[in-house]
């Protein structure tokens, strides 16, 4: 029995490389109809092609006495120079907003991209249907002028969640239609436990990633919430307040309130993660240590309109790590995110720091850190690679006294958190402009980064991409024919004025800017009104009828109408009247005193007497 060939990891490594090239020559590139006209993405794919399966012969010809190939400047990336092939070759920018892009989300098949801003606006994008301009097929201001904070899809992708910087989230289906939003709660309640709703701005939320019915938010109140999707309404009232399922309160280390500045979920939907703004980090079941909210003997108030609490709440986390980092208001909590093993969760602070933590023992203290990466945004992301061997952290350095032109995204090793590479992310430095959302799809193997500047010329998003490794997505938009425009389509759209409908907006929904905004374009439209050319327009008798009117006929002919250019003259017309007043007193015999003249001769010969003397 002949015995097995030992094969160095090396050379192991080199055949699997070369075998994997080999079939790469018999495969073809692409399935099904070709287009009839190559774009320039689409030749850019093509000729990466080629060129792979060139070096590939070229290599298995240059073949020295190990057995290896040799390597050059222009080879593709290898073991030394790029083993993780992050899919960075190629970018493509999402424009759209006009101030910071603050959150990002893609839906799990990866065919529509939802954008949140601080501009107010909610940006809808399709892949499938999206041309080479790249623009979004729907914008909303769902909020008001409220930043967004955070976007969530649903594990369905029928809707997404929008959290903006107010007491009310709300849920918009896929096409960009509300479908309802979480009431406010009760201000004048001190425990927040009793009410049916957040009572400050929110700071985050996420949708279960299984259960397409419950959703996950946390506020400056101090506490996270969840809700039930399936009794939303866009009129809350009794409907909306049964939304609320459940309460979870942290365990804070001062009296007051402390604000909840991050949360997310578990792979499993088990465990429910907090960031408190004292530096803490807290972890609670979604499933149990729940205990019924609803008050004994006292009953609700009548303001809150709530007949029974049904919801339950929570104030005894699983774990908890105090003063896991700075905290206060530029130390607070950015970002969390777990592995998909559901045991280690990374942190991303204002402090400057990353984190790991084990969820099991979080008292033991972090598994490893990386300091010196400042995050000035608020929303500053964190993103595991598809196989969770890298962490990718958004990071703005901008300062008052550092300024830098634009903020980047560091890749760590997960393991230890060695930063292995920084991608600059052009023009969001500045004051007000930073690197916020991060999201790296894995079926599209595209990394898509939310940023923006204070200026308002590159804010969007900027999405990353390899042709060789990534497929779909934005490939598909960039890769599209540019369609011929037609000379009568371009006489139209100069000529015809385009219809925006506005929906209605609730009472006290705060949309004071699109109201202002379609006010603006309706006196931009408006035609004033020509003048008639007859008298009496304007409100009086026979206006723009050119009089036609029976009563204007008869007030001409009783010589009562008003016409200046038939009457003359109007003081000649008061002079001619006689002046006896036996028109006006006749009016007032029966009110006014009896009249009494001056005897004008005996005042006469009065004057002549003491002229005389």
């Amino acid at each position: 029995m002949q015995a097995p060939t030992v094969v160095a990891p090396s050379e192991a490594d080199a055949l699997e490389s070369d075998r994997a090239l080999r079939l790469a020559m018999h495969l073809p590139l692409s399935f099904g109809q070709k287009p009839k006209a190559a774009t320039a993405a689409a030749e850019d794919v093509t000729r990466a092609h080629a060129d792979l399966l060139r070096r590939a012969a070229d290599d298995s010809e240059g073949e020295d006495e190990d057995g290896r190939g040799q390597q050059g400047a222009g080879q593709p990336p290898t073991a030394e120079n790029d083993p993780w092939h992050l899919p960075v070759t190629h970018e493509a920018v999402l424009h759209g907003h006009s101030r910071l892009t603050s959150c990002v989300d893609i839906e799990h098949t990866g065919t529509r991209l939802v954008t949140g801003g601080h501009d107010s606006r909610v940006l809808l994008y399709d892949f499938a249907g999206m041309k080479r301009d790249l623009q979004p097929f729907r914008s909303l201001e769902p909020c008001g002028a409220h930043h967004i904070r955070a976007v969530s899809w649903s594990p369905s992708g029928d809707a997404f969640l929008v959290v903006p910087a107010s007491a009310e989230p709300k849920v918009i289906d896929r096409d960009g239609r509300e479908m309802g939003y979480f009431v406010r709660g009760d201000m004048y309640i001190r425990d927040c436990r009793h009410t049916k709703g957040h009572i400050m701005a929110c700071t985050s939320g996420q949708w279960h990633p299984h259960d397409r019915n419950t959703v996950l938010t946390a506020s400056e109140d101090g506490t996270l919430r969840l809700w039930d999707i399936t009794h939303v309404s866009s009129q809350g009232g009794a409907a909306g307040s049964k939304c609320q399922t459940a309460v979870i309160k942290p365990v804070s280390s001062k009296p007051g309130r402390v604000a909840v500045t991050a949360c997310c979920w578990s792979p499993d939907g088990h465990i429910v993660a907090g960031a408190i703004s004292d530096g803490s980090l807290q972890l609670w079941s979604a499933t149990s240590n729940f205990a019924s909210a609803a008050v004994g003997q006292v009953l609700p108030p009548k303001a809150q309109g709530v007949s029974q609490q049904t919801w339950r709440y929570s104030t005894r986390p699983l774990g908890v790590a105090k003063q896991a980092h700075q905290g206060g208001e530029d130390g607070s909590v950015t970002c969390l995110r777990f592995k998909r093993d559901g045991r280690t969760l990374a942190a991303r602070s204002g402090d400057g720091t990353i984190k790991l933590w084990d969820v099991r023992n979080l008292g033991a203290g972090p598994l490893a850190q990386l300091s010196g990466l400042p995050a000035m945004c608020p929303q500053a992301g964190l993103v595991w690679s598809p196989d969770e061997s890298l962490l990718l952290a958004s990071v703005c350095a901008s300062t008052e006294a550092k300024p830098v032109r634009h903020g980047a995204v560091v890749v760590c090793e997960a393991a230890s958190l060695k930063p292995v590479r920084t991608l600059p992310v052009p023009g969001s430095g500045g004051p007000g402009g930073g690197v916020a959302g991060l999201v790296w799809h894995p079926r599209l193997n595209q990394i898509f980064v939310a940023a923006g500047s204070a200026a308002g010329d590159t804010c969007g998003v900027r999405v990353w991409y390899d042709p060789d490794f990534s497929e779909r997505g934005i490939l598909s938009a960039v890769a599209r024919a540019v369609k011929p425009r037609d000379a009568a389509e371009a006489v139209l759209a100069e000529t015809l004025v385009p219809q925006v409908y506005e929906p209605p907006s609730r009472v006290g929904g705060g949309r004071k800017r699109q109201r202002e905004e379609q006010e603006k374009r309706d006196r931009e439209r408006h035609v004033p009104q020509q003048p008639s050319g007859t008298y009496g327009a304007g409100g009086r008798v026979g206006g723009g009828t050119g009089g036609t009117l029976l009563t204007q006929h008869l007030l001409r002919q009783s010589g009562k109408l008003f016409d200046p250019d038939n009457e003359g003259d109007i003081r000649e017309r008061l002079l001619a009247h006689p002046s006896e007043p036996k028109f006006v007193d006749q009016a007032y015999a029966e009110t006014q005193p009896k009249k009494i003249y001056a005897d004008v001769e005996a005042e006469q010969k009065d004057g002549e007497q003491e002229e005389y003397q």
